[in-house]
């Protein structure tokens, strides 16, 4: 037995702490180690002596760059790399795919390799910790983001993508945030409804608008919406009618070899056949532009509103072109059905219009004090602040150029008008925001998630898998790293709040890559 004497001897010892130190924590108590003395930083840290000194030891000199070493053993360097290595796992590897080995090469050509563990298996650890961590982040931001908004009214976009098992993906069409992006083993109804359910938990939102392909699940799904409407998706709908496109193509390429390789009268006649099937294309793809500048609620080179009936007319007649241009080339069946395809959306595109405009008038029925006022608002705020948004979406300046000049012209009739300027400030502000969501609630096509699913393509092909935590991981990068143009992310458009930086989460919580491992000489 040991004696009291020893069991005191033993208790007056200082307590030294086994638990095991982060590299940052080495790193800043070798620092003060040597600006102070061991004992005392020993004694300060509760380490012992012996480990402290096997810190120093541990330090990494490259003969070669004595100043790096010198910098990158020092508490300021070590912390400025760290946040670099970090910085290449987030962005090259969860952000853009990059693999192990990638990461491993970055590691090596920027000169860190001395002094971070660059081996493929440390990196798909650190890998795996961090996407785990992202996902726990973003939870925790958006369910205490979504206690604390203010009730919404959604217009959805809904699809399904293979990468390679199927993936449900809603999106909130004014803020662009995803509000899912998850595995199933079905799309029908009930998948959607028990996914959206799910997806929208904890959040202060109604979904009244969805926007999506004609499929019977999605469908299914917003018939079960209390008084919501499905649009027809325009996206869908012009990629049928570009179908007489490529077709016409094909068919043109044929006759210009046959033009090409033939002589006398077969020749000539391939040539003309050329000309015809050049003029059909023409006013096919011009037919195609036609219906995609039909179907919005405003004409964007006046400005002046769309009725249902004159929508209907001029998308009938577009779509008739280019089915006769179709016929008249004898192309397949197959392409004649997916113009019949489109054709047939033709009610559901012209019920959306209508959808919207009940929606206009019961909105201003609601709010306006005054017919007076409810005519400005409909005659010029609404279409202003929808045909910013055409100019903001268009591709080029020739497509931007005639709805900018309606956007000057009602802008300087909004300031003309004396039943506007005598509306407390105040007032404005709620009828310019008013504007603006209803202008956000006329979403003609799902592009925007298509655009997401091809993002997903990319991420796919990059790793073969779609693993559930890096889904999860990509969904809070996008909703909460990726800014637009006026510096927000899509977390701050939909909660209307601003929410914590998730690299400084990832800078508290991931630990450094370890030293090298040692290797005998």
């Amino acid at each position: 037995m040991r004696s009291d004497t020893a069991r005191a001897t033993t208790r007056s010892q200082p307590h030294r702490s086994t638990r095991q130190r982060s590299r940052i924590e080495r790193t800043d108590a070798v620092a003060e180690a040597e600006a102070s003395s061991t004992r005392a930083t020993a004694s300060r840290r509760a380490v012992f002596r012996s480990t402290l000194r096997g810190w120093r030891a541990r330090r990494v000199r490259v003969p070669d760059w004595p100043a790096l070493s010198a910098f990158a053993e020092s508490a300021e360097g070590f912390r400025a790399l760290h946040r670099v290595v970090l910085a290449a796992l987030f962005v090259f590897g969860v952000m853009h795919g990059a693999g192990a080995g990638t990461l491993r090469l970055f590691l090596q050509l920027a000169g860190l390799a001395p002094w971070f563990a660059s081996s493929e298996s440390t990196l798909r650890r650190a890998q795996a910790r961090m996407v785990a961590a992202i996902g726990a982040w973003g939870g925790a931001q958006r369910k205490e983001l979504g206690a604390a908004m203010f009730p919404r009214v959604l217009t959805v976009l809904l699809d399904e993508t293979w990468k390679p098992s199927m993936i449900l993906v809603a999106l909130d069409a004014a803020s662009g945030f995803l509000l899912c992006e998850r595995h199933a083993d079905s799309r029908d109804g009930p998948t959607w409804e028990a996914t959206m359910a799910t997806a929208l938990a904890g959040l202060k939102v109604t979904v009244h608008h969805a926007v999506a392909d004609r499929a019977q699940g999605i469908a299914r799904y917003v018939r079960g919406l209390v008084g919501a409407h499905a649009s027809a998706d325009l996206f869908h709908g012009l990629h049928d009618l570009g179908s007489a496109v490529l077709a016409l193509h094909r068919t043109r390429t044929a006759a210009l070899r046959t033009a090409r390789t033939s002589v006398g009268a077969v020749r000539r006649d391939a040539r003309a056949l050329v000309r015809r099937l050049e003029a059909r294309i023409e006013v096919v793809t011009a037919r195609l532009r036609e219906v995609s500048d039909a179907f919005h609620p405003f004409e964007v080179g006046t400005g002046r509103a769309v009725s249902v009936e004159a929508l209907r007319a001029r998308l009938e007649h577009a779509v008739a072109r280019v089915e006769h241009a179709a016929i008249a080339s004898e192309v397949s069946a197959k392409v004649i059905a997916r113009i019949e395809k489109a054709q047939r959306l033709i009610p559901a595109w012209c019920a959306t219009l209508a959808w919207w405009q009940t929606l206009v008038d019961a909105h201003l029925r609601e709010r306006a004090p005054s017919a007076e006022v409810a005519a400005v608002v409909r005659d010029a705020l609404i279409p202003l602040r929808y045909l910013e948004r055409v100019v903001a979406r268009a591709s080029s300046a020739d497509a931007r150029r005639a709805p900018a000049a309606v956007v000057a012209a009602l802008r300087e009739q909004l300031a003309a008008s004396p039943v506007w300027s005598s509306l407390p400030a105040a007032v404005r502000v709620d009828w310019e925001s008013s504007a603006a969501w209803l202008a956000d609630q006329f979403v003609r096509a799902s592009s925007g998630v298509e655009g997401r699913n091809g993002l997903l393509s990319l991420r796919y092909h990059h790793r073969r898998a779609l693993p559930p935590e890096l889904l999860k991981a990509l969904t809070v990068v996008h909703n909460f790293v990726l800014r637009r143009d006026d510096g927000t992310t899509a977390a701050e458009r939909f909660f209307g709040a601003s929410h914590g930086d998730l690299f400084d989460h990832l800078w508290v919580v991931m630990p450094s890559l370890p030293r090298p491992r040692a290797h005998a000489a």
